[in-house]
């Protein structure tokens, strides 16, 4: 996966996540045009909603779709027949309160797909990995008392520990070969 750079449309200005970005929102009312500026920290959650509005722009990404957590957040909002920004805007407020539900929630989202494109393999796999919860680090589980999102490899858990990179850096500091 190479590497994402976020700069905004207008300007080229490089952003990171924790940076205030702000966002002009225009409202038609009987009065005329309503314009007012909200501003919001920049999140792996939220950075969707401006891409899609055209206020950050990606470049050096991917050409993989599966390499964007973009995209897990894509299938579970539809699984729970809602918009991809109204999850975003959910996970965002959640991350606030409690940020490893968060970090559950995405990594559930992230196993469900891997699951599924191999379930067979899944279900013949000896040894089963996932994220840890104390430092979200790849290890090896138990399957006997696990109830955490289980991956078939340790591969696989260490795509997902990169495609959760930045809310792993939230909670827990820089990460370590992401």
């Amino acid at each position: 996966m190479s590497n994402r750079k976020y700069v905004i449309a207008k300007t080229g200005e490089e952003v990171k996540f924790g940076d205030i970005v702000a966002y002009k929102y225009e409202k038609e009312t009987s009065f005329g045009t309503l314009v007012s500026y909200q501003e919001f920290t920049l999140t792996p959650l939220n950075i969707e909603m401006f891409i899609k509005k055209g206020i950050i722009k990606v470049v050096n990404t991917s050409s993989y779709k599966e390499d964007n957590l973009g995209y897990y957040i894509t299938l579970a909002a539809k699984k729970m027949e809602c918009p991809p920004e109204d999850l975003i805007k959910w996970l965002d407020k959640m991350n606030k309160v409690c940020s490893k539900a968060v970090l559950d929630f995405l990594l559930q989202s992230i196993a469900v797909e891997f699951y599924h494109k191999d379930m067979e393999g899944f279900n013949e796999a000896t040894e089963y990995y996932s994220l840890k919860p104390k430092d979200g680090t790849v290890g090896k589980v138990n399957v006997t008392n696990a109830y955490i999102p289980l991956f078939k490899s340790r591969e696989e858990a260490e795509k997902a520990r990169v495609l959760l990179k930045e809310q792993l850096e939230l909670m827990y500091g820089k990460q370590k070969n992401c």
